[in-house]
Order: structure tokens, then sequence, then C-alpha cells
């Protein structure tokens, strides 16, 4: 009977605490591109139920494509300087949000949110800013990787990188929580194996088998799941295989991302 409550207890206890288990904001601000030498536009986008978000667009001299990147789950706009950094050196323009309750974002991150903000800086690219379809690339990373798929899924961009990401959140969920009744508990999808059922462009996969947060035989179901794909292998733990990858990586992302036409 002691066994049995303590586990009904542990089941309440995470079931009431997913969000925060699953949403890591950090709040405030940080180094800015200028740091960095690099020019960009600090923009105020506005998602479809009003809740205002900020975001980065860094120009690039470049003919590359233009890239949509989806950060992970934790921190904010400014610890993805490196990436941006690097993205802008290897010649493409790079549009970059801080979701809903990260950075100087309103509101609190919600699954569907996350959802609306990425459609929000897409909408931007292809309205104000006078992009086609085929002239971006989405890029996610860990569970931005989840929300790219579904934004994918959803307006047919020129090709999708999915980074250290995540089949199914449940699916995560019960290799971390083996005790947990997760199918009625988990109130999130982030399902990206559905969302790569209509995701009909490219797709490159990219995932360490150093990775201690999400293992990598995620990365290899979701290359096998996309109609198009293509798998790297990284090096380094979860946080740090964009960087342990280095030139031969970055190199083969340039080629894959392409340029204008």
């Amino acid at each position: 009977m002691v066994l049995l409550a303590g586990w009904v207890l542990g089941c309440a206890v995470l079931a009431a605490q997913q969000d925060a288990l699953v949403f890591r904001p950090r709040v405030g601000t940080g180094p800015t591109p200028t740091t960095r030498a690099l020019a960009f536009q600090d923009l105020q986008l506005t998602a479809s139920d009003g809740v205002r978000l900020h975001a980065w667009y860094l120009p690039a001299a470049g003919r590359g494509r233009t890239v949509l990147f989806l950060h992970g789950n934790a921190g904010h706009l400014s610890h993805r300087l490196p990436t941006l950094a690097t993205l802008h050196a290897l010649g493409h323009p790079v549009l970059a949000l801080d979701y809903r309750g990260y950075g100087t974002s309103a509101g609190s991150p919600s699954e569907d949110g996350l959802a609306r903000d990425a459609v929000a800086a897409w909408q931007w690219l292809t309205g104000p800013h006078g992009l086609a379809a085929d002239d971006v690339v989405i890029y996610g990373r860990s569970l931005g990787g989840a929300v790219a798929a579904r934004l994918a899924a959803a307006v047919g961009p020129h090709a999708l990188v999915l980074e250290s990401t995540f089949t199914r959140l449940a699916d995560l969920a019960r290799e971390r929580y083996p005790w947990v009744p997760v199918r009625w508990l988990l109130r999130m999808r982030f399902d990206s194996v559905a969302a790569l059922a209509e995701v009909h462009c490219p797709v490159l996969v990219a995932h360490s088998p150093d990775d201690e947060v999400i293992p990598y035989a995620h990365g290899q179901a979701l290359a096998a799941h996309a109609r198009q794909g293509e798998f790297v292998t990284l090096r380094g733990a979860h946080d740090r295989a964009f960087r342990r990858a280095g030139a031969a990586y970055h190199a083969h992302l340039h080629r894959f991302i392409g340029a204008l036409d």
C-alpha cells in the first residue's frame, strides 16, 4: 500500500510539473549579434493569438537560402549566437526568434503556442520580407526540431533540418520515466514522426551517439521516417554537438541548405 501511494504521488507530481520539465525558458536579454560585429534587425513579431514575440534577422552577403532557426527548450536567443554566426559566415541569412515566455517575448510557452510562434516567423519571411517558400530552410534543434517538423508539414519549405531532436515527446518520456503511465498523463505530443508523414521536402537529420539528453536512436528513426531523409552522425554532448562537429558538418549544412537559384 505504501509503495502504491508513493507511485501515485510520483505520477501526480510529474503530471503537474510537465510544463516545467519540457519548457525551461530564460527571461531577459543578453549579448546581441553586434558583439560579434554582425549587422541585424531587432524585430517584434505578433503571433496569431496576439502574443508579442522578439526575433533577430541577420542578413548575409552570400547567395545562400534563408534559414529559419528554431531553438531548443532552454535559454534564449543570446545563447544561440554561435550557431547564428556560423550560418551567417556560411552565407545564409537567418531569422531566429524567442518563443513566447523566452527572452523578452510575452506570454507562456505551450505546444500550440510554440507552433503559432513559428508560423509568425515564417509569415514575416514570406510576407513583409518577400521570400518564396522555396527560398527558406527550416532548421530546428532539440525541442525546436519538433516545432520545425510541424511547421514544415504545414508550409512546404525548400528543406528541413532536424538536429539533436526526438521522435515524439511520449517516446522520450517513456524512456526517461518507464514507471509512469505516459499515455494517460502527458498533455503534449510534439510528434515529429506524424509531422514527417506530411513533409515532402528533403530532410537532414543530425544526431550524436554521445547525446545524453535524447538518445541517438531517435535521430536514426526520424531519418527513416522522412520521405527524403539524410542522416549525419555528430559527436559530443547534446548542447555541444553543433560546435564539436566543426567545419565538416558546417560545410555539409551549407551544401544541404543550398544557394538561391
